[in-house]
């Protein structure tokens, strides 16, 4: 027999147990241990107040720096030192005084809990901003301490910013350049998995989809690096403008790689398959090499002349035309490959600026609106703050009544291991109380193994420098090595000698309030994803507009407003993507979770199926049909527009006929049918899918 909740106490060992895809980040690493090192030999010259403070905020500081674009970089890291210090000098001016105290902390925090409507690297800087409020709050200072409590962090932060931005070597557009090569490798890999499909294996399209939600993400990272590169450069002399010319080339070949998935599923003839799974494996193997290429801005090697294979007889006219357009479209993923060479080989020489259609990333949103969504009563951000204040403030009230050494520790862990969502705030719940008792024990074992202050001032340094190095892959790692890190330098400074078992218990209440609060207030994300699917079939009909008028109007391709059409739609469909990720990992029941994966697939299926219907016209007669197509636009562009209402606001749905259509060209006809087939499949899953998944997930826990 098993017992009630095993299956999800075993899912949420196993989530904490995962580590992330990815290497250590060394360098990382080795940049916070010297911003924390340096402060720490200082402090013999230092007041013992602002020594306190310096390392911790050296720590921080250069903790925050992720990587990527130096400006974005700056921007991160400054923000971390001047927020910082304001928290420090606010919190130490509030300190000391009960109810006021803790009412004011509680709204700080709630208003840095808010950085979650600005995106993944402003919760980091949000978090911080907070760790520096809480601990000056809890810690009641004169006023000749404020003021080196503030000296102390600004020196800190300053080394940080100077060593991380001035001192450590930055060559302007080497992130850009990784960036743009980790877009080639995807692109080469999702090549090399198309040149394996085999027909006798049912499940080789659901695999290649699955890379579409990184292929855009990679690409979309590499536009945002390359665009905060460039912005506010003077004398820009085009490097920066053809690497962003490189990633416009690398999406339209994603977009071809899409049309030749669609042409292999759909029946492309044994003889054509062959010639383009040779065409494939050359096309990884170039763009493989174009990879190492671009990072070390070196002339492309490969050869450019023009890949070309003549289509193979066929007695049957419908195979012979689609096999001819499964070898057009490998033969047009060549040539963009061919031209990426080209501009590749003048990153070096780049007197001249190049002229080309280089579109930026998503424009940032404006503060009125990213305000108005954090601040939406009906929104997951102010939710999630409403949260953190209830728990925070129960945590503050907690720790004075039991009088606890240290308080700021309950408080500190209740705000660090809330999240939005319930599952991920129980799985770092895990990893949080597993990381702070095994520190803790190697923080106790420090003192009893070595007496030399020196040497432990050593350990500090290395234990800063590898807990920021892991912090991406794994929260229990990075806590079991931040853990001693924090009390081995509080206990340079503290007589107390029982900071360790002060550390353990107040983590385990601070979580287990956390816990708490996730059960009694929980957070599900089960609307969200059919806000955003109803978004994404709003895309895919936009999509298909832009797809008919490029035939219809005779637009020569690569068209920009396809090519542009296509990535808004596959943002939204990333968007929808995760979070169907957050409901799944609310343990939701099948009926709930199916239909939904469903619609997401068939989505993208459509989402191939238009690509390749629009990358068709140059190599079908569909110039007789211009009428008949505008019409199937316009009825599947309104079959898009009720399944999107249907999923937003839950209006009926009616089944949708499947309706005969005759057209005298092979290409196209297949085409229409693997569209029509699509939506067939996405309306009958619409309509498997409760419009309120509430009720289901209530009855599932």
């Amino acid at each position: 027999m098993t017992l009630p909740g095993l299956d999800l106490v075993g899912h949420h060992v196993r989530e904490a147990a995962r580590l992330a895809p990815g290497r250590p980040a060394l360098w990382l690493g080795l940049r916070t241990a010297a911003a924390t090192a340096v402060p720490l030999i200082a402090a013999q010259w230092l007041d013992p107040t602002a020594a306190s403070w310096a390392p911790l905020a050296g720590f921080l500081v250069a903790l925050a720096d992720k990587g990527g674009a130096y400006r974005s970089r700056a921007i991160t890291m400054a923000s971390v030192g001047i927020g910082g210090l304001a928290a420090v000098i606010i919190g130490s001016l509030i300190a000391g005084h009960g109810l006021v105290t803790a009412v004011l902390v509680a709204i700080g925090l709630t208003a840095c809990a808010l950085a979650q409507a600005w995106g993944p690297a402003m919760v980091g800087v949000g978090n911080s901003i907070a760790i520096q409020l809480l601990v000056a709050a809890s810690l009641p200072c004169s006023p000749h301490e404020v003021v080196e409590r503030a000296l102390g962090f600004a020196g800190g932060a300053g080394f940080a910013l100077v060593l991380g931005l001035i001192v450590w070597p930055v060559r302007v557009y080497k992130p850009g350049r990784r960036a743009v090569a980790a877009v080639f490798r995807a692109l080469a890999e999702h090549a090399r998995a198309l040149a394996a499909a085999s027909a006798d294996d049912p499940t080789w399209r659901e695999q290649v989809v699955a890379r579409h939600r990184a292929i855009r993400d990679q690409i979309e990272i590499a536009r945002v690096v390359l665009a905060a590169t460039r912005r506010g450069r003077r004398g820009e002399t085009g490097r920066g403008e053809r690497l962003l010319a490189t990633v416009q080339l690398c999406d339209q070949l994603f977009g071809i790689l899409l049309g030749l998935e669609e042409a292999l599923d759909a029946g492309c003839p044994p003889e054509a398959h062959a010639i383009v799974t040779r065409g494939l494996v050359e096309l990884a193997a170039g763009l493989d090499a174009l990879a190492t290429d671009v990072v070390i801005e070196r002339p492309p090697k490969t050869s450019r002349r023009t890949w070309t294979a003549e289509p193979p007889a066929a007695a049957d006219p419908v195979a012979r035309a689609l096999g001819a357009h499964a070898l057009a479209l490998i033969s047009r993923a060549h040539e963009d490959r061919i031209t990426a060479e080209g501009v590749i080989a003048s990153l070096g020489d780049d007197s001249e600026p190049l002229r080309a259609h280089v579109p930026e990333p998503e424009p940032r949103r404006p503060l009125r609106e990213v305000l108005r969504d954090a601040l939406d009563p009906s929104g997951f951000v102010l939710r999630h703050a409403v949260r953190v204040a209830v728990v925070v403030s129960v945590a503050m009230t907690l720790a004075r009544v039991l009088d606890l050494s240290h308080r700021y520790w309950v408080t500190l862990t209740a705000f660090l291991l809330l999240t939005p969502l319930a599952a991920a705030t129980r799985v770092r719940a895990l990893q949080r109380v597993v990381g702070t008792i095994v520190g803790g024990v190697l923080a106790a074992a420090v003192p009893w193994a070595v007496d030399d202050p020196r040497i432990v001032l050593v350990l500090i340094v290395v234990l800063a420098g590898l807990s920021a190095s892991v912090v991406q892959l794994n929260y229990a790692i990075y806590a079991s090595l931040m853990t001693p890190t924090f009390v081995l330098l509080a206990e340079v400074h503290s007589t107390e000698v029982d900071l360790v078992g002060i550390r353990i218990a107040n983590t385990l209440i601070g979580a287990g309030l956390v816990v708490l609060g996730t059960l009694l207030w929980p957070a599900r994300p089960s609307a969200r994803f059919d806000d955003e699917i109803a978004d994404a079939y709003q895309r895919a009909a936009h999509y298909l507009d832009v797809v008919i008028a490029a035939i219809t109007g005779a637009v020569p391709q690569p068209s920009a407003d396809v090519v542009e059409g296509r990535r808004a739609f596959g943002l939204v469909l990333n968007r929808a993507e995760l979070a169907l990720e957050q409901l799944v990992s609310e343990r939701a029941p099948p009926e709930v979770t199916e239909p939904r994966m469903t619609q997401l697939v068939f989505l993208r299926r459509l989402g191939s199926a238009i690509n390749t219907l629009g990358s068709t016209r140059t190599v079908a007669g569909y110039a007789v049909h211009h009428v008949e197509i505008a019409a199937f636009g316009a009825s599947i562009t309104g079959g898009l527009h009720d399944l999107s209402a249907h999923m937003r606001e839950g209006t009926p749905l009616a089944t949708r006929p499947r309706l005969d259509r005759a057209y005298s060209d092979p290409v196209l006809a297949a085409r229409v049918a693997r569209i029509d087939a699509a939506l067939a499949n996405l309306t009958a899953a619409a309509l498997r899918a409760a419009p309120d998944v509430r009720p289901a997930l209530a009855a599932a826990r």
